[in-house]
């Protein structure tokens, strides 16, 4: 069994990471696997459906969302944290939607939930998803490393789409040079 050698392999926790649609593991499996101790904490990032499914049998492993969209959501259900592109890029956002839940500021949660889904749907778009992630961290000047073709390559017409996204949801100050 792969994850029985790793287990014994690495002297380190081990986290289960569904984040591919095209090879999504079963929640029954992923289930097995926690009850087996072969896997220290799982990260769902594919299917909302798993998601809940695992969050309702209750593991005990910590079970992290990657749901770009469902950030409030994945905290009601009960999820520990975030791992996410979109909370990468926007850190105080995200902060702002785990915060505000922590607290119980139900409108404040979800004005912060609903920046994070515009910014995402302004960003989560096919084939172009990583030049406009790109785009988004030059808009807010943050540097990162070097993108080899097409993923570096965004039309002018999508930037601008990026960028009046940010501008629309307060960070116009940092726009005005796109």
């Amino acid at each position: 069994d792969l994850f029985a050698t790793l287990k014994r392999s690495i002297n380190c926790p081990l986290m289960l990471t569904d984040c591919f649609a095209e090879v999504k593991v079963e929640t029954g499996t992923t289930l097995e696997l926690i009850r087996k101790k072969l896997i220290d904490g799982v990260l769902q990032a594919v299917d909302a459906h798993s998601l809940v499914d695992l969050l309702c049998s209750h593991p005990d492993v910590p079970v992290y969302s990657g749901i770009e969209d469902l950030q409030y959501v994945s905290y009601i259900l009960g999820v520990t944290g975030v791992i996410s592109a979109i909370a990468a890029i926007f850190p105080e956002e995200a902060w702002g939607v785990l915060s505000a839940f922590r607290q119980k500021k139900v409108d404040e949660t979800r004005d912060y939930n609903d920046r994070l889904v515009r910014l995402w749907r302004s960003i989560n778009v096919g084939v172009e998803q990583e030049a406009r992630l790109r785009s988004a961290l030059s808009v807010l000047g943050r540097t990162f490393g070097f993108a080899p073709d097409p993923y570096g390559n965004l039309g002018v017409a999508a930037a601008r789409e990026v960028a009046d996204a940010l501008t629309g949801e307060g960070f116009a100050s940092m726009t005005s040079s796109v």
